[in-house]
């Protein structure tokens, strides 16, 4: 993939002294929108975290979240990334923006944080990923989705081979985008976000079944526009070959009048499902075996961090995160396979994009 070689501590190079172990990383929140406030709320409960300022192009939106998460409005990015006593910075922008944020902060010498997908495109996830390695920074990319408590008792199973060898999944993803926006946010924007769903909730699905189901080789995709109002396509639906011989299907829609996130994973002696049972319940894992007439509810056996939590013990300690940068890149790579097969009506391979 042409990236600099990695170490536990960075996904790049050995990185600078960071900040005191004695006191929390003091992080910056760049972007305030909706996100922005979860995330602060996530860091407000992880230990070792702290939120110590925030920047928005749009002032208003800054200094109401400034108030309301009690910290510092700085007056652009340049003044994040010279302020000594900020140790990190969130890139909570536009997908399209990540790049230029993440360039921003690494050559300051600051961790970055950035939400899934990484970047719109791999080219761009590449670049990022070089300037953090080259300054010897954590870049994170928060594919924690991936690592739920109860998707880690499945992988857990079905790497056990109980199941038997899986032969093939399903994951669906969706959303409400056309009534909850009206088509008037960034994620309708084909400069923002390309694929509309396929970019923003396809990328965290194509991340799970990679972990499942090994690396994926090529893809086929379709695609629907014209349900609803919007610049980029309404639903995107993936064939996956994994380098294991096993396929998947990944379904990502923005015209869900009810959200789904939902996981299904077939093996030769069983199968394995994910998801809410009923709209607005909690989601559930469970077993189904060859020969019984019921389903076994999988019990996770730990709490699994938070992105922000798998940052700080990236950069404190070294711990490599299991949502490693490479898996970021190579989610994003399936989609980016598929989009493109669409406009160019082929068969494209993974590597062909993750090279390219």
């Amino acid at each position: 993939m042409g990236l600099a070689p990695k170490d536990a501590r960075t996904g790049g190079v050995a990185r600078p002294p960071s900040a005191p172990e004695d006191r929390p990383l003091r992080i910056a929140m760049i972007g305030t929108g909706r996100w922005a406030a979860e995330l602060a709320l996530e860091i407000a409960h992880t230990k070792g975290a702290e939120l110590v300022a925030c920047w928005d192009r749009d002032t208003a939106s800054r200094d109401r979240f400034a108030v309301e998460f009690g910290v510092r409005p700085a007056e652009g990015l340049e003044e994040i990334c010279r302020d000594a006593g900020i140790d990190a910075g969130i890139a909570c922008v536009p997908n399209s923006a990540h790049k230029d944020v993440t360039l921003a902060l690494a050559s300051a010498g600051k961790h970055v944080f950035v939400p899934r997908p990484i970047a719109n495109f791999v080219a761009a996830g590449r670049e990022m990923a070089r300037a953090a390695a080259s300054s010897g920074v954590v870049l994170f990319v928060d594919h924690s989705s991936s690592f739920r408590p109860e998707i880690d008792a499945m992988h857990e199973l079905a790497s056990s081979g109980r199941i038997g060898r899986l032969f093939g999944a399903h994951a669906m993803r969706s959303a409400d985008w056309a009534s909850e926006s009206r088509g008037s946010d960034w994620h309708h924007s084909p400069r923002e976000c390309p694929g509309g769903p396929a970019t923003l909730l396809g990328v965290p699905a194509a991340a799970t079944l990679t972990r499942f189901l090994g690396r994926p080789v090529s893809v086929r995709c379709s695609i629907a526009s014209g349900l609803a109002p919007s610049r980029v396509p309404n639903v995107a639906t993936f064939l996956i070959e994994h380098e294991s011989g096993a396929h998947s299907t990944l379904v990502a829609s923005g015209v869900s009048a009810v959200p789904n996130d939902h996981l299904y994973f077939y093996g030769m002696k069983g199968a394995l499902m994910y998801g809410p049972t009923a709209a607005g319940a909690p989601a559930r894992a469970l077993l189904a075996e060859a020969g019984s007439q019921t389903l076994e509810e999988l019990e996770p056996r730990k709490l699994a961090p938070g992105g922000v939590a798998m940052f700080v013990d990236q950069v404190r300690r070294g711990v490599a995160p299991p949502a490693t940068v490479d898996l970021a890149l190579v989610a994003l790579a399936t989609i980016e396979a598929g989009l493109r097969g669409v406009a160019e009506n082929r068969r494209v391979t993974v590597d062909e994009v993750l090279s390219g």
